[in-house]
C-alpha cells in the first residue's frame, strides 16, 4: 500500500477549511521566521569570523530568544491567510494536475485526453491553474474571469464546498454553486454540492419530519348520532349585545349552546354574570330544547379574546351551586382545565 504524503496527512487532519488555512498560515509564518534567523546567522558568521568559538550565546541563540519572546504576541493577518490558501491550492493542483501544469509552464498545449482540456486552462503569476477563455479584457475581477480549477472529488474541494454551504446559511444547491463559481471552478459541481447537502447533519436535522402526536379517541358525547339534538352541549359566553326591553335598549351578555354531535347552535341572553342568571339560562334552554345529559364548558378563566370584565365577572360564578342544581335533572357538568383552552374548540370555534 502506497504511503500518503505527510502534507496530505496534515490536510486530512482538519475538517474545516478555515481551520486548515489558519494551521497552514502558522506553519508558513514559522517557516519564514526560521529562514530569516538562518540568514541572519550566516550574515553574522561572515561579518565576525574571528570571534570566540565558544561564546556564551551565539547570534542564533540570541535571535531565537528574541523570536520566542515576540512569537507569542504575533497574530495572523489577511495576507497570511491568503498566502496559506494559495499554498494549499497549489499543492492540491500539483497532486491532481501535475502533467497539465508541467505542459503549461513550458508553454505547451494541454493534451486532448485531459479532463480539463475544454476549460482552456492557464497559469497565473502564482502558478495556480485557472480557467481560460476569451474575456480576459473584460472589466471585471480576475477571480470571476478566470476562476481557480479545483480537482473533482478531492478533500480540499469537499472542505471548500462545506465551508461555502455553511457560509450561505445552509442554503440550497443553486445558492451554493453561485457562491462557489465566484472564485472556483469544480468539475461536476452539481453532484458534489448535492452530496455535501445530503451529508450535512444540520440540514438533515432541520429537514426532518416533525413529530406528530396521535390524537386520542373522541369522547362518547361527540359520537352519539342516535340521540336527540342538544343531548350533549357545550356552553360559552360572548360579548354583550343590545336587546330591546320595552321601549329602551339594554346590553345583555350572549350565551351560545352548541350541540356536540350535530354542531347546531342555540343563542340566549343573560342580564348579569352571576350564578342565579346562569341557572335561569340553563333552565330556559332545557324548557325549549328538552332534557340534556351532559354539559361541557370553561371554568370561567380561559375565554380567549373575551373582555377583561367578562373574565373577572365569571370568576364569581359558584360552579358548585350550578352543578348541584343540574344534578337534580341528571345533568353531568364537565369543566375544562384552566390550561386547556383548546379543549373547547368544538363549541368555541
Amino acid at each position: 500500500m502506497e504511503e500518503k504524503n505527510p502534507i496530505s496527512k496534515l490536510i486530512e487532519h482538519y475538517s474545516s477549511w478555515s481551520r486548515l488555512k489558519k494551521a497552514v498560515a502558522w506553519i508558513l509564518k514559522l517557516k519564514g521566521r526560521l529562514l530569516l534567523l538562518s540568514q541572519r546567522k550566516k550574515t553574522l558568521a561572515k561579518t565576525d569570523p574571528g570571534s570566540d568559538p565558544t561564546p556564551p550565546k551565539s547570534p542564533k541563540e540570541q535571535q531565537m530568544d528574541q523570536f520566542k519572546a515576540t512569537y507569542g504576541a504575533d497574530r495572523l493577518s489577511v495576507e497570511d491567510i491568503n498566502e496559506a490558501e494559495t499554498s494549499i491550492i497549489l499543492f492540491e493542483q500539483r497532486q491532481h494536475f501535475k502533467q497539465e501544469l508541467t505542459l503549461l509552464e513550458t508553454r505547451k498545449a494541454v493534451k486532448r485526453d485531459s479532463s480539463i482540456c475544454k476549460l482552456d486552462p492557464i497559469v497565473d503569476d502564482h502558478g495556480i491553474l485557472r480557467v481560460g477563455g476569451r474575456i480576459s479584457k473584460m472589466a471585471m475581477p480576475m477571480e470571476l474571469q478566470n476562476p481557480i480549477i479545483l480537482p473533482k472529488d478531492s478533500y480540499i474541494s469537499k472542505l471548500i464546498l462545506r465551508h461555502i454551504h455553511q457560509q450561505v446559511g445552509h442554503s440550497g444547491r443553486n445558492h451554493m454553486l453561485s457562491k462557489l463559481q465566484q472564485r472556483f471552478w469544480l468539475p461536476c459541481a452539481n453532484s458534489s454540492a448535492r452530496k455535501i447537502i445530503r451529508s450535512c447533519v444540520f440540514c438533515r436535522r432541520m429537514q426532518a419530519k416533525v413529530g406528530e402526536q396521535k390524537m386520542s379517541d373522541l369522547p362518547e358525547d361527540r359520537v352519539s348520532p342516535d340521540l336527540p339534538p342538544f343531548t350533549h352541549v357545550g356552553i360559552d359566553y360572548f360579548r354583550r349585545i343590545e336587546v330591546k326591553r320595552g321601549r329602551s335598549g339594554v346590553k345583555w351578555w350572549g350565551v351560545i349552546f352548541t350541540c356536540l354531535v350535530s354542531r347546531a347552535i342555540h343563542l340566549e341572553v343573560e342580564s348579569y354574570l352571576d350564578t342565579d342568571s346562569c341557572i335561569n339560562v340553563l333552565r330556559r334552554f332545557i324548557c325549549l330544547r328538552g332534557p340534556i345529559t351532559s354539559i361541557r364548558t370553561d371554568n370561567g378563566t380561559n375565554f380567549v379574546g373575551a373582555e377583561k370584565e367578562l373574565r373577572e365577572a365569571l370568576k364569581g360564578l359558584d360552579h358548585n351551586r350550578i352543578q348541584n342544581a343540574l344534578l337534580k335533572d341528571g345533568v353531568k357538568w364537565t369543566f375544562n382545565p384552566p390550561s386547556g383552552a383548546h379543549h373547547g374548540e368544538v363549541w368555541e370555534g
